[in-house]
């Protein structure tokens, strides 16, 4: 999808925020179309995760969980319940449950992601890192 290049939401570069704004509902009508044809899921997660993180930068947390969970299924579909891209949008997702106050389901989404990056990245890796760090945080609230 030529759309997947086109969204450039970057969250450290406000810049781009403007622009993810103006394509956003075309970039939900075109996941929209995708899921209902089951077409090009690998590209069609990508870019419904990157709407979420989009979403989640503005604040709109419960929209940008719906997107995320979309994203996770299709991920799941697309590469298998224990792949790295399957950890990052659980690991977004519980980012934004955390956000939203629902610390049981961060915690649940935080240790999947756990489970799933110590397996496949190791003990020591950056990710896995960061995604111990944010359970310590969770629980340190």
């Amino acid at each position: 999808m030529v759309l997947s290049a086109a969204f450039p939401f970057d969250s450290h570069d406000v810049q781009t925020w403007h622009l993810c704004s103006r394509l956003l509902p075309h970039a939900l009508a075109a996941t929209a179309h995708a899921e209902a044809r089951a077409g090009a899921p690998e590209t069609t997660q990508h870019i419904l995760n990157e709407i979420g993180r989009y979403l989640h930068g503005r604040a709109e947390f419960a929209e940008a969980k719906a997107q995320y969970e979309r994203a996770l299924s299709l991920a799941e579909k697309a590469f298998g319940a224990s792949h790295p891209k399957v950890a990052a949008i659980v690991n977004n997702l519980g980012r934004v449950l955390h956000d939203m106050g629902d610390l049981e389901g961060a915690k649940e989404r935080y240790e999947r992601t756990l489970e799933i990056v110590r397996k496949v990245l190791g003990e020591n890796h950056t990710y896995t890192i960061t995604v111990r760090k944010n359970l310590e945080l969770l629980a340190t609230g």
